[in-house]
């Protein structure tokens, strides 16, 4: 299972490989999309916020990369969450995820500003990081050309930071057993720093 699949890009690779894949996500565009592009492969997917969905043990794994855990808020959230996939997790199943690091947050949203331009459309990104709430905002602007005209959008996400501590401590408490934390840095940006942490714990 795929928590926060979005387009179902990684729920596409694992069904290459022969899995059977449930795909869970919030976003009806999203899931839309993901529809659009698994009309051969062994997905089914599921609106669902991941704070509230779960099933009893019919899952080997349950994965959730792309940073889909810091959108949540609050330490209690996330708490929810990994009761919930334990619960849909069978005996010895295991759970891999991300989370964006402390470091990235600290040293790399803090007031920081891009524009970024490329042949049909321009972006400009400004993020921000609030220490005492561990929040980080994220405000894009842009720019898309259709035929001779340009559409406008904007938009904005918040993410919370999570400490090793914090998740460390709360995945014991959910009852999860073989813990285990590896720094990795997927991105090509100029940062020089720590910007996941990827983990794998089992039930």
């Amino acid at each position: 299972m795929d928590l926060a699949c979005g387009t179902g890009h990684l729920a596409k690779l694992f069904a290459a490989k022969g899995w059977r894949v449930i795909g869970v996500d919030l976003s009806k565009e999203m899931l839309a999309q993901a529809q659009k592009n698994s009309h051969r492969s062994r997905i089914t997917y599921f609106r669902g916020d991941m704070r509230r969905w779960s099933r009893r043990g019919i899952a080997d794994v349950v994965t959730c990369v792309f940073e889909g855990l810091n959108h949540l808020l609050s330490k209690s959230d996330l708490m929810r969450v990994f009761k919930n996939v334990h619960k849909t997790l069978k005996p010895g199943g295991f759970f891999l995820f991300d989370i964006t690091h402390q470091e990235f947050f600290e040293r790399f949203w803090a007031g920081r500003r891009e524009l970024i331009e490329g042949r049909d459309y321009v972006l400009t990104l400004a993020l921000t990081y609030h220490p005492t709430q561990k929040i980080g905002k994220a405000e894009l602007n842009g720019f898309i050309k259709q035929g001779k005209l340009y559409d406008r959008f904007k938009e904005g996400f918040s993410e919370r930071m999570f400490t090793g501590t914090d998740v460390a401590l709360l995945l014991k408490q959910a009852k999860f057993q073989e813990i285990t934390a590896e720094k990795f840095n997927p991105l090509r940006i100029p940062f020089d720093g720590v910007v996941k942490t990827f983990w794998s714990t089992k039930k």
